[in-house]
Order: structure tokens, then C-alpha cells, then sequence
């Protein structure tokens, strides 16, 4: 099977095979950062992306079918909210032959808390997963594959820093603006777990990753 995840800041395509005990293995992997969030003009994908993303998707469809594998095309918050979005999927159909699905906020945390309880064996004991992408962030809790909180947040790294960070008019108190408005967004979600037992958390995405090496790094 080829997976290609269109995110909000990535391209990312993953080949994987399935073992004779349902345990999924990943064989290829590549990824193109287009930061498709970044790029948004007024809620509109820019032209010159429709032919970005085309290219970057013929490439992957081409190590896809070196694999002879059946291909599966996502896409998240960046194109599922941008005003285009069905200019943009029927022009990736023709230019690719590839059918794009677009799936919501819900479905992306539970794909996400599927993906890392796979990944990750906790076994029967209570997770919390948090995905920090460029355009949403998508948390979800359960227990092995039963998810019983699934919940997506319009906050996304890119669209913030390009927001609050990096755009034409950035305050001193920028920081720490940012961290009130993501402060609010999380407050309705920290309500609703507030008795829900959690034995371990794990954070998925680049911006996961990024985190992680900085930490490293302070320490």
C-alpha cells in the first residue's frame, strides 16, 4: 500500500506492508515540504502550487508503482479549508490520475491515535496522542485501538508563527500572545479530560521532532 499524506506543511508518502499478525511495516518513505499552509493567499492554494504539488505527487506515484502498491491520497486541514480545495483535487486528479480524499479534523486524530499505538505497542493501558501539524493540531485518548476522546484544534505551527512571528508587523509581546491564544484553545479540552486517567502521552509530527531536538540540545 502507498500512503500519501498531503499536510499542511508536508508531502509525506509512506510504502508499507502488512505482516501475517496485522502489524503494519513501513519499506519506503518521502517527503517533500511544500508548507502548503505557509503558502495560502487569502484562504486560496496559489496556482503555482497546484503545479508544485502535482510534480511532487508524480514523483511519489512513481516510487509507488516501483512497489506495484495500491495508492491512498489524505488530505488535512490546509486544503479541507482552503476556498479552492475542489479546483485543487480535480487538477491533481488530472495531472497525477491519483483521486485525493480530503478527511476531517475527527478523522485525522483518530487515524493519528492508530498510527502511534501501532507504531508505539502501549498495549492496553491509557493514551493520550497529540498531533501538532502546520495548519491543526489533533489530540485524541483510548485504550489500544479504541479511541473515546477525538478532538482537532485550528491551531497549527505554521499558521501561527507565520502569524504571530513572521509576519509584516510583529509585536515585542508576540510570544507571548501566541501562547495565550493557544492557551484558550486548549482550555475546553483540558476540561474534558480533566478525570480522564492518562498513563502516557506521546506527540507525533516534524514540529514533535523539532521540539525534541531542542530539548536535546538545552540539556
Amino acid at each position: 500500500m502507498a500512503v500519501i499524506d498531503l499536510g499542511s506543511n508536508t508531502f509525506h508518502l509512506a510504502i508499507t506492508t502488512l505482516d501475517e499478525d496485522g502489524h503494519i511495516h513501513v519499506i519506503d518513505t518521502q517527503k517533500d515540504n511544500l508548507r502548503l499552509a505557509e503558502m495560502l493567499e487569502d484562504g486560496y492554494i496559489p496556482a503555482k502550487l497546484f503545479k508544485r504539488s502535482a510534480d511532487a505527487l508524480l514523483a511519489m506515484k512513481s516510487i509507488g508503482q516501483s512497489y506495484h502498491a495500491q495508492f491512498r491520497l489524505i488530505a488535512t486541514q490546509a486544503i479541507r479549508s482552503a476556498h479552492n480545495r475542489l479546483a485543487f483535487i480535480e487538477h491533481i486528479r488530472k495531472a497525477t490520475g491519483l483521486d485525493l480524499e480530503i478527511i476531517d479534523g475527527v478523522e485525522e486524530a483518530r487515524l493519528s491515535f492508530l498510527g502511534v499505538i501501532q507504531g508505539l505497542h502501549f498495549g492496553d493501558e491509557a493514551v493520550m496522542t497529540v498531533d501538532i501539524g502546520g495548519a491543526s493540531t489533533e489530540i485524541a485518548c483510548g485504550r489500544a485501538s479504541d479511541c473515546h476522546y477525538l478532538s482537532s484544534l485550528k491551531i497549527g505551527a505554521l499558521l501561527l508563527s507565520k502569524h504571530f512571528l513572521f509576519g509584516k508587523d510583529v509585536k515585542d509581546d508576540a510570544v507571548e500572545d501566541l501562547m495565550q491564544i493557544v492557551e484558550a484553545r486548549l482550555l475546553p479540552v483540558q476540561e474534558d479530560l480533566v478525570n480522564v486517567p492518562i498513563q502516557h502521552a506521546a506527540v507525533t509530527s516534524g514540529t514533535a521532532k523539532a521540539i525534541a531536538r531542542m530539548v536535546h540540545w538545552d540539556k
